[in-house]
Order: C-alpha cells, then sequence, then structure tokens
C-alpha cells in the first residue's frame, strides 16, 4: 500500500528534477551571463603605476616592442561587467528559465550575445622604470585626452577633429586591412609601428587552432632580417601545458615568411627580433 508520505516525496523529488532539468536545458543564457569578460579597471593606466599592475589587471599584451628606448605594450580585451552585475544576471536568467519553462531561452540568448562587453585595444607607453608615461586607444573613436580617454571631439561644423593620434590610428587601420584581393606591400606600411601591427595581424590570419585545443595564451619571439626572411622561432612561455598550441604558434609564424621588407626607419639594423602573445579561447 502507498503511503501519503511517499506521494508527498515522490512529488518533490519530481519538482526538483524538472527544475535541475530546466536549469540545465536553459544553461545557455545562464551560462553566458557567468561567463561574461569581467570590468577591467582602467585606473592602473594612471601616469605612473606600474607595468606589472597593468599586466595584471589587463593580461598579457598581444604585442610589446621598444620605441626610441621606451618600451610599449599594446592590450586587446573586452571591458566587461563586475562581479555583483554578472550574479544579478545570472539569478535572473536562471529564474526566468524556471518561471517560463524554459521559453526565456528565446530572449535570453540573443540579449547575452549582445552584451558581451565592449573590446578594447589600447597602447601603454612607459619610461625608463618601466611605469606608465602615457596610453592611447587604438580605436578611430577615441583620442587621448589629459591622460584618460575621451571621446573625438566635434567641431562647430560637425566634423571631428583631426590630431597626430588619429592620424597613426588611421594608418595603422589601413595597414590591417589591405583591400579584397590587393597583396600587402612594402609601402602599405611607414614606420616599424604598423611594420610591427601587420606582422601580428598577418601571424593571427595564419593561426589554425586544432579542435579540443585548450584555452590560454602563447607567446613567441622570433627574428627577422631586413628583407622580411625568417631566421628562427622560439615560444617564451605559455599560460597552459598543452603543446598543441604552442606549435599552432609556431607554425603560424613559420607559415607566414617571408614578410614584407623591413620599412626604412628601421631597415638599417638588419635584423630584428620581434614578440608576438596569441590568446585562444575556445
Amino acid at each position: 500500500m502507498i503511503k501519503v508520505r511517499d506521494i508527498k516525496l515522490a512529488h518533490v523529488a519530481a519538482v526538483v528534477f524538472l527544475i535541475w532539468n530546466l536549469i540545465a536545458l536553459s544553461g545557455c543564457s545562464v551560462f553566458m551571463a557567468a561567463r561574461q569578460p569581467d570590468y577591467k579597471d582602467l585606473k592602473v593606466l594612471d601616469r605612473g603605476a606600474p607595468r606589472s599592475r597593468v599586466i595584471a589587471e589587463l593580461g598579457a599584451p598581444i604585442l610589446t616592442e621598444e620605441r626610441d628606448g621606451r618600451k610599449v605594450d599594446i592590450f586587446s580585451f573586452k571591458q566587461g561587467y563586475g562581479k555583483g552585475n554578472k550574479v544579478a544576471r545570472t539569478l535572473f536568467h536562471a529564474a526566468a528559465d524556471v518561471w517560463t519553462l524554459g521559453l526565456w531561452e528565446v530572449v535570453g540568448t540573443p540579449v547575452e550575445t549582445i552584451a558581451s562587453g565592449k573590446k578594447m585595444k589600447i597602447e601603454v607607453t612607459y619610461d625608463e622604470n618601466d611605469r606608465v608615461e602615457k596610453m592611447d586607444y587604438i580605436d578611430k573613436n577615441y583620442v587621448l585626452k589629459g591622460g584618460r580617454p575621451s571621446a573625438i571631439a566635434q567641431t562647430p561644423s560637425g566634423e571631428k577633429e583631426h590630431s597626430e593620434t588619429e592620424a597613426a590610428q588611421n594608418r595603422v587601420a589601413a595597414a590591417e586591412t589591405p583591400q579584397e584581393g590587393q597583396p600587402v606591400t612594402e609601402s602599405k606600411v611607414a614606420t616599424y609601428s604598423e611594420y610591427y601591427r601587420l606582422l601580428y595581424k598577418t601571424i593571427s590570419h595564419a593561426v589554425v587552432k586544432p579542435d579540443g585545443a585548450a584555452r590560454g595564451t602563447v607567446s613567441a619571439s622570433f627574428t627577422l632580417l631586413s628583407d622580411g626572411s625568417l631566421e628562427d622561432v622560439q615560444i617564451l612561455e605559455s599560460s597552459t601545458e598543452d603543446t598543441a598550441l604552442r606549435n599552432v604558434v609556431d607554425t603560424a609564424i613559420r607559415s607566414s615568411a617571408p614578410f614584407p621588407p623591413f620599412p626604412d626607419d628601421i631597415k638599417a639594423e638588419g635584423r630584428r627580433a620581434f614578440t608576438v602573445t596569441l590568446e585562444f579561447k575556445n
């Protein structure tokens, strides 16, 4: 004979099972909200801040170079959300999924896809003591104002003010985005900085990540001769023990060679070592 107590326990178990399955089925928006990029405190870019603090907050730079005896890092990241915001969104999606029997995903997933953080690229120059000297946004929609980012001002005529920063950004964009079907040539880059960015973009496009490879970053150093030919490649460090990612970076650099010849401002050196850091995401 079935007891009332057993029936109640069965009902409770069924409800718990249903809720857990609904959460599992609705894992898309819930998971996406929890995995949104973290908020980056850009106060670490204030003048005088140590480089170690900048890297700890923004992550490993995608490029590191030297200009006029000064170290320069280029960071690429997504400006995300604080922990409180992410927790609130995660709980809201979970509750909405349970309340609507999973139908909330029709709305929740697109919302989290769109609100996935703002992509930012920043160039930081350090002094001789590896402390922040200045920073620039590598984005044609921003210029540096008073040491902190600011939207480009509008003139009375409604046209954007032109500056050396904006002109440099436009040259970089031109170097990074050749016309379709048109090969990148030496004339596309005029300075060492533009040439460095072109190397990074060329190598990035040559990366073929194998299925199932881990997430992480890999830094590599490679030496080029002035004619763009590759002399050697060395993997410096990796955030993962997955040797597949190291091999991917090594292969990408080698397969991208030969590169365009050096621009005039470094051609006399004969050879130069470059460092790139590539980030892999699932």
